[in-house]
């Protein structure tokens, strides 16, 4: 049996978490925006339970964290945060998210050198973050 955890407020703690059967779910696109979209349910989650991070790395198979639990509330912190990022993900590959985006950025920069010809080519327009797409609403901007 697991031995139980004390949860005390203060205490700096050493978190992992692995994805199912070690597949590399966690692998990083291009733009980059599944660990922008990781390091926003973080941050989100830190900001609602009032828990300081310390450090965070997301890895192609787990991700780690170092966060001091201030309040004591480390199992619902971990509740929502693991609840945030289990929604995106799902989102994303349920509805093909990462290959929509990156067929769309495609598109865009093809018919930016059409129409500008071989020179400068302007950026891709942003699309909405995965976040947005996933949820269907707008989440708060992160309060600095």
């Amino acid at each position: 049996m697991t031995r139980r955890r004390i949860i005390e407020p203060g205490t700096t703690w050493a978190l992992s978490r692995r994805t199912i059967r070690r597949y590399f779910l966690l692998n990083p696109d291009q733009a980059r925006e599944l660990e922008q979209c990781y390091w926003y349910c973080l941050g989100l989650a830190a900001q609602r339970f009032g828990v300081l991070v310390h450090a965070g790395c997301l890895m192609s198979t787990h991700s780690h964290e170092v966060v001091t639990d201030v309040r004591g509330v480390l199992p619902r912190f971990l509740q929502e945060f693991h609840r945030l990022l289990a929604l995106i993900f799902f989102c994303a590959v349920s509805s093909g998210w990462r290959s929509t985006l990156s067929q769309a950025r495609a598109a865009a920069q093809l018919s930016a050198v059409r129409a500008h010809g071989s020179k400068s080519v302007p950026p891709a327009p942003r699309h909405r973050t995965a976040i947005t797409h996933c949820l269907g609403a707008d989440l708060p901007l992160l309060s600095t």
